[in-house]
């Protein structure tokens, strides 16, 4: 700014001093360049503008694959009229994770209490950790169950094929099953020294 209050000040000056020799070009050239050089003198950084992210919609919630994105998707429309359709497809993309983690342990399968030929299958679940408890169940339906440490809680689920995948105290475990009957599980953790 005041290269360019300089100038026209300087300008002036010249045209009062030279009245008749005063070249209205050169000081508009004059002025260009100057303007030019407060333009580049004054160049501010530009705003860092955070990146919105943009809300999914039902459609695109159902077909990611991310679960950061079906978390937040339910998180902010806990409302949905297909809720539940949705935490289904985020417990099947969480099994997937887990199930495919070549860090995730090999987890035994329940123990058949009785036969049935009924379509439900009631199963028992003992948590014999320190931690929490979660098991996730995908295939006929999708279900999970939180068991608090030291203690059992029951899941009835439709009878046929699963993924199973039980998580506790940091770690990951995952096997199938064919369920029609009644099960009982009694999960811990076991430390091995080598």
């Amino acid at each position: 700014m005041k290269k360019i209050i300089l100038l026209l000040i300087l300008c002036c000056y010249s045209c009062k001093e030279n009245k008749y020799e005063y070249d209205i070009e050169s000081a508009v050239d004059t002025t260009v360049v100057a303007t030019e050089e407060f333009i580049e003198d004054s160049v501010v950084a530009p705003e860092i503008i955070p990146e919105v992210e943009k809300e999914l919609t039902y459609e695109e919630a159902l077909q990611t694959t991310s679960i950061s994105d079906l978390e937040n998707f339910i998180t902010n429309n806990p409302n949905h009229k297909d809720i539940e359709k949705l935490k289904s497809r985020l417990i099947d993309l969480e099994v997937d994770e887990i199930y495919y983690d070549k860090s995730t342990g090999k987890m035994p399968a329940s123990d058949k209490v009785s036969e049935s030929n009924s379509s439900t299958s009631e199963v028992s679940i003992k948590n014999d950790t320190s931690c929490e408890l979660i098991v996730r169940y995908s295939g006929v339906e999708s279900k999970m169950i939180a068991i608090p440490a030291n203690q059992s809680r029951s899941l009835s689920i439709q009878s046929g094929s699963y993924r199973i995948t039980a998580s506790a105290c940091g770690y990951n475990y995952a096997g199938s099953e064919s369920l029609s009957g009644d099960y009982t599980s009694s999960y811990y953790i076991e430390t091995r020294y080598r």
